[in-house]
């Protein structure tokens, strides 16, 4: 495997030039960068200078290495994706050349050429929404990134010391719009966009796209968000709400199955008869791609009976308005309890004030059939079966409770 080097010329001199080792099946080139450094300030393992206050320009020239680094590389990895085998000649040849003209390299890079392979891949799963995910907000993040930082994207540029990394999480956090209209996004929204990337990349790893590194620095971040569930009162005033348009029928009846069966709205969209027999319901699951058995509670079968199995059905770029006319319908049937809410945006915990029905989304459906099961004192491990979830770190997310709801739910058995 190529992997650069830097060495000193002259290690007993105060200050020496920096030369550039092409070393590849077994031959080895020694190449001038034309950077001289002063001797005490070499690190010999990190092949940079160690910045302090007694050399002011210790940083300077490591941005100047780096780029003789990633461009050394980036020499290598032009032949690597026409599966050629460079002697190391022909690597020294090739990172002059790149040196001398960054276009031509960053032109060169195969970077976008994986990227958009990997879109096709996902398109190829019928996977609409990782397409939304990564074809328009992922590939805009970057772009946006790449633009601002002026770092050509690489591989080598989202190593640990390719510095990308940094940049994007400065975007994300401070500079990208979000569905507000605000700078800056919610950290489970930075999180995403780091899940989507490493995706990417152990993708690329698969496929010998790249050499597998260390992906520790892409912070996957997440936490725990105060999303909400209806109540059974409240599933009740849904469920006798007298509706003036059948669109509006049709979503709040939807709605309420999936508050029965925890469906994620993937699913619970597409139901045709063939999912429904008697009182099961089996699907192959879009997210998981694993099947999944639910026997349908009473409700649920009172749902089925009056569309015959055939429930109303959405497209996927639907979900919006399907959102829209749920919290319509909350809001008719005057679910207005106030919910504070906390976020962390920018490194701050924000507090803000909402009515019940301006959180309810079509996800509430999963939450409110995990918080209910559990509130009845249903076995986790059969609340997991039913809505799917594998582990029970992930399950907990789930339920909603506050203190009082959870010493109700034990006051029998906390006052024996």
């Amino acid at each position: 495997m190529f992997k650069p080097r830097l060495n000193l010329k002259d290690k007993k001199a105060q200050s020496t030039v920096l030369l550039l080792i092409f070393e590849h099946n077994n031959k080895r080139i020694r190449y001038s960068t034309g950077i001289s450094v002063p001797t005490k300030h070499w690190n010999k393992k990190t092949m940079f200078l160690r910045e302090n206050r007694e050399f002011s320009d210790a940083q300077k020239i490591n941005t100047e290495i780096k780029r003789i680094k990633d461009t050394a590389s980036d020499a290598n990895e032009y032949y690597t994706k026409m599966g050629v085998e460079p002697t190391v000649f022909q690597i020294k040849e090739k990172y002059i050349e790149f040196l001398s003209n960054p276009k031509k390299q960053a032109s060169a890079s195969v970077f976008w050429d994986y990227f958009d392979e990997f879109v096709k891949y996902q398109e190829s799963k019928l996977n609409k929404r990782a397409i939304i995910d990564y074809d328009k907000a992922l590939r805009k993040h970057l772009k946006a990134t790449e633009v601002s930082s002026e770092i050509p994207l690489s591989f080598n540029a989202l190593k640990l010391n390719g510095g990308f990394i940094q940049k994007l999480e400065h975007y994300l956090f401070y500079v990208a719009t979000n569905s507000k209209g605000e700078k800056g996004f919610a950290l489970n929204s930075v999180g995403k966009q780091m899940k989507n990337l490493k995706s990417f990349l152990n993708w690329c790893f698969k496929n010998g796209y790249s050499d597998v590194f260390n992906m520790s620095h892409i912070v996957t971040y997440q936490e725990e968000v105060d999303d909400i569930y209806l109540n059974l009162k409240e599933l009740e005033l849904i469920e006798n709400l007298i509706l003036e348009t059948e669109e509006e029928e049709k979503a709040r009846d939807l709605f309420l199955f999936g508050c029965e069966t925890g469906l994620r709205f993937s699913d619970l969209r597409r139901l045709k008869p063939h999912h429904i027999s008697g009182k099961y319901l089996n699907i192959v699951q879009v997210k998981t791609e694993e099947k999944l058995t639910v026997v349908l509670s009473s409700k649920a079968r009172k749902i089925r009976d009056k569309y015959n199995s055939s429930l109303p059905n959405y497209e996927e770029n639907e979900l919006t308005n399907f959102n829209t006319l749920i919290r319509g319908i909350c809001e008719k049937a005057k679910i207005n309890e106030m919910v504070l809410c906390k976020q962390k945006l920018k490194g701050k915990i924000v507090e803000s004030h909402y009515k019940k029905f301006e959180l309810v989304t079509s996800h509430t459906c999963r939450r409110t059939l995990c918080t209910n099961l559990f509130l009845k004192k249903y076995p986790i491990k059969l609340i997991m079966a039913i809505s799917g979830h594998k582990s029970v770190k992930s399950f907990m997310i789930y339920l909603k409770l506050n203190n009082d709801e959870i010493m109700e739910m034990y006051e029998e058995e906390l006052a024996a």
